[in-house]
């Protein structure tokens, strides 16, 4: 079988969702199918066609694979090597879009591979995102289906393109001889289903001046058509279909060719950051940048010594609006990762008055702002149900993962380092139940009772009874349970109520680590409201987390990590 000769596709694309929604659109392409040692030869004899300089229509090297102006075919040989092809293919024909006057959105090109006999022996598919980054998916030892004439190729996801799906899942890809014609189908599979199609088909036709002119006269703006529908589509699934949006993570698999593209804003925040980061005194710190270039600061063969790998310059963003919250939220999001956390954290403690001091007047503004922000979720009565829902009703079994059998999601007390977390726990809990004093004929009253592990020991242990009080509809619901297991009904009630509301009188009051989430602003109020619940000569008994008073008058206004997901309305006061 001959080779395909130099042809323009009248293509078009069409997208199919399945899962979670049914979503469907379609939409034309001006394609090129051409051998890439034919290249030259068809730029010189068509006068509308230009390679690697302007012209109507253009094919420019730099547009594909690595940045850089070698041409393609090098550029490809070296990957192919890379993933460990046998033999340089004889032929490689590439299915593409050109550039039309200027560049334009590119999602994906075709590379297909024969031999020296002419047979099909592979392809790659390059993938182009809108977020500027580009991924090179090498397709060999396809399975064929007879059927349907069609090769079959599998490959495990491994780049970001689609806001509306995360990075789970494996293609398909389902393609026809070139020769025989443009017939690419590309599926999603999660678990064996298919959530996501896009089926590439198109009709070849000599690719000549008389061709090129015709489908110009007939469609002149089809390549720049391509970016405007698919975010008229995205706008259309999330306004229409209410899909979730998964954030972009950080490119790192070594077959993505260009990771994380840094914007001018990025570049000059990094800038920035490296400014602060020269007045490091105490410690010294490694920053390897995503393009492999390395800075350091501070003071070599000092502690803390730390390394930092940053993923996406967008880090430098996120750090810049966000100060703490960014960097936090951003590690979290793989946009930077390092070896030692700890030392990380420790060394910024130990400098933190000489970065604090060098921020630029418009970081202290956006600092400003972030904490007239935190306003919004001050602990009023609404406020309170809110910011508490949005963490402690993540899921129960969010919270059985990680805490122990108690469920005491509060600090311990350990006395030895091999003690496992239960023992700790029940050890800190029965302190604050001799500190509080608990009778077996004392009514306690417990402010923030989570998911019952302290009430449930008070009354198992001591034989009292108690009222513990939530606003998280999940704590109650398995808290109520935990407790009718344990066959405690007559002596624990769990109530869906503010402190505010309670009204009775009570021997004694705990509380275990809930002045975090209470707010600065309303401690007048607790503890008005505690004075107004507690039995004459009552007892009064309270937890709070172990934090130094500096650090909490430092944390006081401050839009920090915990209290954009932990504890919000927290601390509000400016």
């Amino acid at each position: 079988m001959k080779t395909i000769r130099p042809s323009l596709f009248d293509a078009a694309v069409e997208h199919r969702r399945r899962e979670p929604v049914e979503h469907a659109f379609r939409y034309p392409l001006r394609l090129f199918g051409f051998d890439l040692e034919e290249l030259p030869h068809i730029a010189r004899r068509l006068p509308l066609f230009g390679l690697n300089r302007w012209n109507l229509l253009s094919i420019h090297d730099r547009d594909y694979l690595d940045p850089g102006d070698a041409p393609i075919r090098e550029k490809l040989e070296r990957h192919l090597r890379s993933a460990g092809l046998d033999a340089s293919p004889a032929r490689v024909v590439l299915v593409t879009s050109s550039r039309h006057l200027t560049r334009v959105f590119n999602p994906v090109s075709f590379y297909f591979f024969f031999d020296v006999h002419e047979n099909w022996i592979g392809m790659a598919a390059e993938v182009n995102n809108t977020f500027g980054e580009r991924h090179l998916y090498v397709l060999t030892n396809p399975e064929s289906d007879s059927q349907e004439g069609l090769h079959r190729y599998y490959t495990d996801k491994a780049f970001h393109v689609s806001p509306f799906h995360d990075m789970e899942g494996r293609y398909e890809f389902l393609v026809r001889d070139i020769r025989k014609g443009l017939d690419i189908r590309i599926r999603l599979l999660k678990e064996g289903r298919v959530v996501f199609e896009a089926h590439l088909e198109g009709r070849p036709v000599p690719l000549t001046s008389a061709n090129l002119l015709k489908d110009l006269a007939r469609r002149p703006a089809v390549a720049h058509k391509t970016m405007p529908r698919i975010l008229r589509e995205a706008y259309h699934l999330y306004r229409d279909h209410k899909l979730p949006v998964y954030a972009k993570p950080a490119a790192r698999d070594a077959w993505t060719l260009i990771k994380n593209p840094p914007s001018p804003l990025d570049r000059r925040l990094q800038s920035w950051l490296f400014h602060l980061f020269n007045h490091i005194q105490v410690g010294f710190l490694t920053v390897r940048l995503p393009h492999g270039s390395v800075r350091s600061f501070g003071r070599s063969g000092t502690e803390p010594s730390v390394e930092i790998q940053v993923h996406d310059p967008g880090f430098f963003r996120r750090v810049f609006f966000g100060g703490d919250v960014g960097l936090g939220e951003s590690f979290m999001d793989g946009a930077w990762e390092t070896s030692d956390l700890t030392g990380f954290i420790t060394l910024l403690i130990l400098n933190r008055d000489r970065l604090e001091d060098r921020q630029s007047t418009l970081s202290r503004l956006l600092s400003f702002l972030n904490r007239w922000r935190h306003l919004a979720r001050a602990n009023t009565l609404p406020g309170a149900k809110r910011n508490i829902r949005r963490h402690y009703d993540l899921s129960n079994e969010l919270f059985e993962a990680f805490l122990d059998k108690s469920m005491t999601y509060s600090c311990a007390v350990f006395e030895r380092e091999d003690e496992d977390l239960e023992t700790a726990q029940l050890r800190k809990l029965r302190r604050i139940i001799r500190k509080a004093r608990l009778g077996p004929d004392d009514h306690v009253l417990e402010i923030g009772c989570g998911w019952g592990g302290f009430a449930l020991l008070a009354a198992r242990e001591i034989g009292c009874r108690v009222t513990g009080i939530t606003v998280s509809e999940a704590q109650r619901r398995l808290a109520t349970e935990r407790i009718r297991r344990a066959g405690l009904q007559d002596r624990v009630t769990i109530l869906l109520s503010d402190y505010r509301k309670v009204r009775g009188r009570f021997d004694k009051i705990v509380s275990i680590e809930m002045l975090e989430a209470v707010g600065h602003e309303y401690y007048s109020d607790f503890f008005a409201c505690c004075e107004r619940l507690l039995a004459p000569h009552g007892r009064w008994c309270s937890k709070p987390s172990p934090s130094p008073i500096f650090d909490m008058k430092v944390t006081e206004g401050a839009a920090t990590g915990s209290k954009n997901t932990s504890f919000p309305g927290a601390c509000c006061r400016l």
